[in-house]
């Protein structure tokens, strides 16, 4: 099964020092967990010791433990597990079980499903990949699962021009390999988004340039070069705060996404996102929950960070003043990423 890796969403060539939260428990004895967790779970009330069990272990302990429990008992652990939660805590449970692949099929499913659709969902799974093989493994884990192509069901769910991003992003045909004239090449581009945007005489951006360009050139061009050169001719500061000052929409979300992406960048996309589920009235727990998880063992520490450096309080009291009960108690298990101190 796929694990997360800390270089899973860096451009190649740009990888920082990243650092989750979740490191998972050394020594690892398979046997005992299961063992734990079968006494475990014959406790009505057992949110608390759960929370602290799965949030000390890895992804890949956690799907090791899955494979020994249905060894050990005949039935699926997730099974299980749900027969004794429920609500936001058990959303958690189950995000935490699954694996990445399936964790982010599951978003992109959870996202198009019934009425309505959660567009930042699809951007945050969809946007934020550096290598056509994840996007491609994500499609086929969404299709053995759901028994349903991803494409169809974005065609159901989305329109045009965000529809048309989606699907050429989807179509994981991003080259990886920068051009032999890097500069010409990136020359031209920034020159064709600067007059399909900000350069442009009127009316509306020219969005298929820039899905052409930003979704199918390689990364590493994009920030070395295109955005270089376009930043040059720019008279709003950048290709991002041009992008920004259009008229907001699912497809600029997406364009500055994937300058993000590009420019490695997504630690501060994601203290974004988090700050926006959670400012106002209301919570967008499915992008605290989904966040939260994906991020746990890539670069959560460092989305604490900046989180902390750019709105001047902590991820975790935010979390604690917008949640409450077994939901925010996982939550926070899973921010500090270590057992609570003792008394």
């Amino acid at each position: 099964m796929t694990t997360q890796t800390k270089s899973g969403n860096v451009p190649p060539g740009q990888e920082k020092k990243l650092q989750g939260t979740i490191t998972g428990i050394e020594p690892f004895d398979k046997a005992a967990d299961v063992a734990a967790l079968q006494q475990m779970l014959r406790n009505a009330s057992c949110e608390t010791a759960l929370a602290d069990f799965l949030v000390r272990r890895s992804n890949q302990q956690r799907q090791e433990i899955r494979e020994g429990y249905k060894e050990a008992t005949g039935r699926e652990l997730m099974q299980a597990i749900c027969d004794v939660t429920s609500g936001k805590f058990q959303d958690v449970v189950v995000g935490l079980l699954d694996d990445s692949l399936q964790f982010a099929a599951r978003c992109l499913y959870q996202a198009m499903k019934g009425l309505g659709t959660d567009e930042k969902a699809l951007v945050d799974v969809l946007c934020t990949r550096n290598r056509n093989v994840e996007t491609l493994a994500i499609k086929e884990t969404f299709k053995d699962i759901y028994n349903v192509d991803l494409e169809t069901m974005l065609k159901q769910d989305t329109s045009d021009p965000f529809l048309k991003l989606l699907l050429t992003v989807a179509a994981a045909n991003r080259d990886e390999e920068p051009s032999a004239d890097i500069e010409t090449q990136a020359r031209k581009d920034a020159d064709v988004l600067f007059k399909a945007g900000e350069g442009r005489p009127s009316g509306s951006l020219d969005d298929d340039k820039f899905i052409e360009i930003l979704a199918t050139r390689p990364l590493i061009q994009l920030h070395l070069a295109t955005f270089k050169f376009y930043d040059q001719k720019s008279k709003k500061g950048g290709i991002q705060r041009a992008l920004e000052s259009e008229r907001c929409s699912d497809a600029i979300d997406g364009y500055l996404a994937l300058v993000k992406t590009a420019k490695g960048e997504l630690v501060e996309f994601y203290a974004d996102r988090l700050h926006h589920a959670m400012k106002g009235m209301g919570t967008d727990d499915s992008c605290l929950i989904r966040t939260l998880i994906s991020r746990s063992e890539i670069d959560l520490a460092n989305i604490k960070d900046e989180f902390q450096a750019k709105y001047g309080q902590s991820l975790s009291s935010f979390v604690k003043d917008d949640t409450s009960g077994d939901y925010c108690n996982i939550l926070v298990r899973i921010l500090s990423g270590s057992p609570p101190a003792k008394p």
